[in-house]
């Protein structure tokens, strides 16, 4: 009843629809993500292979970090998003936790606390919320997991990642956050949420503040992924850029 006398619109053509979403033809603009995919990172494979591990992973002399997302990060998402984060269209949330939860459900059903990515004191101030949070709890609420919003800081002002490298993103969040929990968490199954997962430099340093706590079960849900195959086509791009300058 509510939606004909208050009738939903798509968040990204603004039509009228039915139901809290988008309208079909955005709807058909977004990418899912589905299997094969790497088992670590969660990047779309080509087709199945032995190790279910992209070339990236198997070839990282780093600790591994298991992640999943909804979606590619393509234009349709993108809007979405920044909509989201920047005009304050948090009604959003629902309709991301749903899709969330979809993965969840299937691949971390043995998750026992929800932590999201952290904002700075400056940008949270500027930016008035934290849609990690938004998310984590909307999750917490729908699921009955808890959600800890206190022990995982952000101690580090960090620039924008959007214009960014691979390896300016890493060293630009290095040693950015600190875990300091009330209660330690040595056996919890914990779920880092944030809302894009460009390179993982920003989930990779939040485990390594948990790891450096001796919380070892540590992965990671977000709502899009920027496939790696585009990335290294973005920095390639990029180098080959810089070498004219």
């Amino acid at each position: 009843m509510i939606g004909y006398i208050f009738p939903f619109r798509c968040p990204l053509c603004g039509i009228n629809i039915e139901s809290l979403g988008l309208c079909q033809k955005c709807w058909m603009g977004t990418e899912f993500i589905s299997a094969p995919i790497c088992e670590i990172c969660g990047d779309p494979l080509e087709y199945r292979i032995k190790n279910n591990m992209c070339d990236v992973c198997y070839a990282s002399p780093e600790p591994l970090l298991r992640h999943r997302s909804v979606w590619r990060y393509g234009s349709f998402v993108k809007q979405m998003i920044f909509k989201f984060k920047h005009s304050h269209q948090i009604w959003l949330t629902e309709f991301f936790g749903y899709q969330m939860l979809r993965l969840l459900l299937t691949h971390y059903p043995q998750t026992t606390l929800f932590i999201p990515v952290p904002l700075h004191r400056k940008r949270l101030i500027k930016r008035g919320f934290n849609q990690a949070l938004l998310l984590a709890r909307w999750l917490s609420q729908r699921t009955g997991i808890p959600c800890d919003y206190t022990s995982l800081i952000r101690v580090k002002d960090t620039d924008s990642q959007g214009i960014k490298n691979a390896s300016e993103r890493k060293l630009n969040v290095s040693q950015a956050f600190e875990y300091t929990p009330k209660f330690f968490h040595f056996s919890a199954n914990i779920l880092l949420i944030d809302d894009v997962y460009t390179t993982g430099a920003t989930l990779k340093s939040c485990t390594t503040a948990l790891n450096n706590k001796k919380v070892e079960k540590v992965s990671g849900i977000t709502l899009s992924k920027a496939v790696i195959e585009e990335n290294i086509q973005k920095n390639q791009k990029e180098l080959s850029e810089e070498s004219y300058l």
